[in-house]
């Protein structure tokens, strides 16, 4: 009897040794799997070295701008966002029809999220069109900006990007250009991309002017046309009334990188001074002395001894320069 109960007592221990076993494989086993829940729950964290809202082409060499300008009174403020470099100087500053407006140039730099805000006003005794010019031009940047769009920038790409020789080195920068009207007491212009289409002759010593679109309103006349001169050529139109000294109905430009252009300048039909205006003419004009770019000298001569063409005029023995006329009747 005594042996019977000794084994039953030792079976008994066995069985609960092996209960207590099973119950901490299942109390081990639950934290591993609540810990595996966990870790298939973690989500993905996007990582990138450019800032929240920056454009994803953010440095490209092909250079963009979008946004708008708003003028209220005499303040202007633009408003927009570029894929230029961060910190990229971005210089700024506002010409009038009737002339320089005096007040020096400004600057603004491109935030890390590509945004950009140019703040400037019009001095109250200028009431005619204004136009605000906004440039970008690594040559005069800080080092890491000449390093990424190139010494003169020539890295620089699309269709904002120009050709200046106004240093004496060739140098890419990104140009805007804004008309800002001032009738009415506030006024917005979009920033628009241009469409250049070069022409095949475009650069030819034998020069094409088109006959030019003319518009006016009763402020100014404004003349668009298109030509194969390079771009940066200095051309002017003026217009020549009989009877009149006109000295002031005229304009200068640059020619655009595909041989097209615009010039505006006053109405002489809005000069109180003259009388009974049916008939004039517009004279557009190219000198060689008046264009300094060395590609420019190069490629017409340094007195337009190059040129060709059913344009040219002897402006005095051995020099020349180009002229087209234009009759205009009001």
């Amino acid at each position: 009897m005594k042996r019977n109960v000794l084994l039953f007592a030792a079976v008994l221990t066995v069985l609960l040794l092996s209960a207590c076993g099973e119950d901490e494989k299942k109390a081990d086993s639950k934290p591993a799997a609540a810990e595996n829940k966990e870790s298939s729950e973690k989500e993905t964290v996007e990582v990138t070295d450019k800032a929240k809202g920056a454009p994803e082409d953010q440095g490209d060499a092909k250079v963009w701008f979008k946004g708008e300008a708003e003028r209220i009174g005499k303040k202007i403020s633009v408003k927009g966002k570029t894929n230029l470099q961060p910190d990229s100087r971005l210089t700024y500053y506002i010409d009038s029809i009737e002339g320089s407006i005096v007040g020096g140039t400004n600057v603004a730099q491109v935030q890390n999220n590509g945004s950009f805000q140019l703040d400037a006003e019009i001095p109250k005794e200028y009431d005619g069109l204004s136009i605000l010019t906004m440039k970008f031009e690594p040559a005069t940047d800080n080092a890491p900006i000449i390093e990424h769009y190139g010494k003169n920038g020539e890295k620089l790409e699309g269709s904002f990007v120009r050709l200046s020789e106004d240093s004496g080195t060739p140098n890419n920068q990104a140009i805007l250009k804004l008309d800002i009207p001032q009738e009415g007491g506030k006024t917005t212009v979009e920033i628009e991309e241009p469409a250049w289409q070069k022409p095949e002759d475009y650069g030819d010593v034998n020069i094409r002017i088109d006959d030019p679109k003319i518009t006016k309103d009763e402020r100014y006349i404004y003349i668009e046309g298109t030509s194969n001169f390079l771009e940066g050529t200095h051309i002017e139109a003026k217009a020549e009334i009989p009877g009149y000294v006109t000295s002031g109905f005229k304009g200068v430009t640059e020619v655009n990188p595909d041989g097209s252009y615009r010039i505006i300048f006053e109405n002489p039909a809005n000069d109180k001074r003259i009388k009974n205006l049916k008939d004039y003419e517009i004279f557009i004009r190219m000198y060689p002395d008046a264009n300094f770019w060395n590609s420019i000298k190069t490629t017409y001569g340094e007195k337009g001894q190059k040129f060709k063409g059913n344009y040219i005029k002897e402006q005095y023995e051995g020099s020349y320069y180009l002229e087209k006329k234009l009759n205009v009747s009001e």
